[in-house]
């Protein structure tokens, strides 16, 4: 997509440089690394603010009640933290499927705050979400999530793209019909895409290795079994997280009564500590603390 851009002429999505690149930008210097923008960025800053990996810190608890009260239901955020499949290409949906949701709350985030004002990483995102190039290509990424979830089809995804690429009518058009613009012929559910060019590039890249007659198509049922590895390392990262979880918790001097709780004075973030301490015996309880003095 970033090779889309630049061969036509286009001008492409924003750059979101973070603090240290956006302090060397003021100061007339070159950033240490490249700026960054597109879909990618935008779904990495999204989840890192509305499912952070760390429970004490970002926005998924605030943001699942007042999606709540919005569609009747908790809404979670997919995971970006990890690296696993398609992590991005669901938060791209989610975010073409709920924008105004999300922008209001960003807008609900701000006002919240006593400065009234939202922290950098947090205008990179508002920024992000009203970019129409960036739009696009979280457009695009949502396609591919409903491409990918259609099995492994490659070569079949490699001649949907090349019908796109040469008639993007197919979809684009006013009286666009899904029979013909869906890989599948079955109505869409998401967003639409614009562009499939440089995309197609990749995409050959990525299943070259499954190619009939190669090593993987090749090989035995029992040796695909042998080379099968879990997708992620969530397991070996929940067990650190519980492991450093519960050295937290030996250090924790509970509270066992209202009295002691009431004589004392304590912090949001110690009487977190009382909260996790008391979850190992009853799960109903909150994990964080929802009261602001």
């Amino acid at each position: 997509m970033e090779k889309y851009w630049g061969v036509n002429n286009i001008c492409g999505p924003v750059h979101l440089p973070n603090n240290d690149a956006s302090a060397a930008i003021s100061g007339g210097a070159e950033p240490p690394k490249p700026v960054q923008g597109g879909a990618v960025r935008a779904t990495s800053l999204t989840g890192a603010i509305f499912n952070h990996k760390d429970d004490k810190k970002g926005e998924q608890d605030s943001l699942r009640c007042a999606f709540e009260a919005v569609f009747s239901f908790p809404l979670n955020f997919p995971d970006t933290s990890n690296t696993w499949y398609q992590s991005h290409c669901e938060a791209a949906a989610e975010l073409i499927t709920n924008l105004p949701s999300y922008q209001d709350y960003i807008l609900l985030m701000k006002d919240r705050k006593e400065s009234r004002t939202l922290n950098h990483m947090e205008l990179n995102l508002q920024i992000a979400l009203d970019d129409i190039p960036t739009f696009s290509e979280l457009c695009i990424f949502t396609v591919f999530l409903q491409c990918i979830n259609m099995g492994p089809f490659h070569s079949k995804v490699e001649q949907h793209m090349e019908r796109l690429i040469a008639d993007p009518m197919l979809v684009l058009a006013s009286d666009a019909k899904f029979e013909t613009a869906t890989m599948d012929g079955k109505p869409w559910d998401r967003a639409k895409v614009i562009f499939f060019t440089g995309a197609l590039e990749t995409w050959k890249r990525f299943t070259a290795e499954f190619a009939p007659g190669g090593l993987i198509a090749s090989a035995s049922s029992t040796l695909h079994a042998q080379a099968w590895m879990p997708t992620t390392n969530d397991d070996a990262i929940k067990l650190k997280k519980k492991k450093k979880n519960a050295e937290v918790i030996a250090q924790i001097v509970p509270i066992l009564s209202l009295d002691e709780l009431l004589s004392i004075s304590l912090k949001n973030s110690q009487l977190d500590e009382q909260l996790m301490w008391h979850r190992q015996f009853n799960y109903e309880i909150a994990k964080k603390t929802t009261y602001s003095s």
